[in-house]
């Protein structure tokens, strides 16, 4: 009886838990030309939400669920549907790099090699919306409603990176600087901003006053992060090619290997789920479980010899 309850337990801890948020991430593949990807993540299990993109970076949704996605190389910005139907929504850009949605529904993005930054209305109508951002990468609200822009700096050094914080009337100021190529932003729900910065390999925290302090160190080219609902930040490791997840004590795991990961965008309306009392199993799951309860059948119906079996 040992063994059976022991061949359960193994069928049992091969069953990942639910997750109530699904995760996009973009991957530039080899960078070649048509190699680039947009994963979906949901309960774990990894589908092909888009591809045959040229180097996607920048992902955000709108309220509707759309997903928009930054094609640096073609100098586009695609609109998906929930569904995955694909359009053009912004084109004849720089390098579009990071993006963000304001509450109005008004998409900010940054121009990279424009070194400036452009809001686009939802009818697709572009506007300069700053200049004089030194390579501008990642971007983020706050529940105030101002953005967070990190740029690099020109020229570019260890600690030529800054991150400026623009109210919703446009008026700049710097929240951060010393840092060695920013890249993407994202905000936790008490208001600290969390940066990956890219070739320090460090993820730093910011108090909403600027304080800063290290999140974690000897990441890989870290290029992005993200919150889900649940209060877990992501982090794509360029370098190695994985993504991270970091519990809101820290700890950290890996959440998926990927080929280049860029960036991520979490879809609305995820909801934090609690760890499940009874693990549930998925379909890919069915085979194998069955397989091993077909085992555990077999051997209780087979003639036992020794009494301790």
């Amino acid at each position: 009886m040992g063994k059976i309850l022991a061949a359960v337990g193994v069928c049992t801890l091969a069953i990942p838990s639910l997750r109530g948020d699904v995760i996009y991430v973009s991957d530039v593949g080899d960078g070649s030309l048509g190699a680039g990807v947009i994963y979906k993540y949901s309960n774990g299990i990894r589908s092909t939400f888009a591809s045959g993109l040229d180097f996607p970076l920048g992902l955000v949704f709108d309220s509707s669920g759309n997903l928009y996605e930054a094609d640096s190389f073609s100098g586009n910005i695609y609109k998906f549907t929930p569904g995955g139907s694909r359009s053009t929504f912004a084109t004849g850009l720089q390098m579009p790099f990071g993006l963000a949605m304001n509450s109005a529904g008004t998409l900010f993005e940054a121009n990279d090699l424009g070194n400036d930054a452009f809001d686009i209305a939802s009818n697709g109508q572009e506007a300069i919306f700053r200049t004089e951002l030194p390579f501008p990468t990642g971007m983020a609200f706050d529940g105030s409603g101002n953005l967070y822009v990190s740029v690099l700096g020109a020229p570019t050094t260890s600690t030529s990176g800054v991150i400026y914080k623009f109210t919703p009337g446009g008026q700049r100021s710097i929240f951060a600087s010393g840092l060695d190529d920013p890249f993407g932003l994202a905000f936790d729900r008490n208001g600290n901003l969390f940066e990956a910065d890219f070739r320090s390999g460090n993820i730093y925290e910011f108090a909403p006053n600027g304080s800063r302090s290290l999140f974690v160190s000897e990441l890989n080219f870290p290029v992005d992060v993200a919150f889900d609902s649940s209060g877990n930040l992501y982090e794509t490791d360029f370098g190695t090619g994985k993504i991270y997840e970091f519990a809101p004590n820290g700890a950290k795991s890996t959440f998926a290997s990927e080929t280049a990961p860029t960036f991520m965008a979490i879809a609305p309306g995820g909801v934090p789920l609690p760890p499940p009392p009874t693990p549930v199993p998925e379909p890919r799951y069915l085979l194998p479980l069955a397989a091993c309860f077909a085992g555990l059948l077999f051997a209780k119906k087979r003639p036992r010899t020794n009494p301790s079996l």
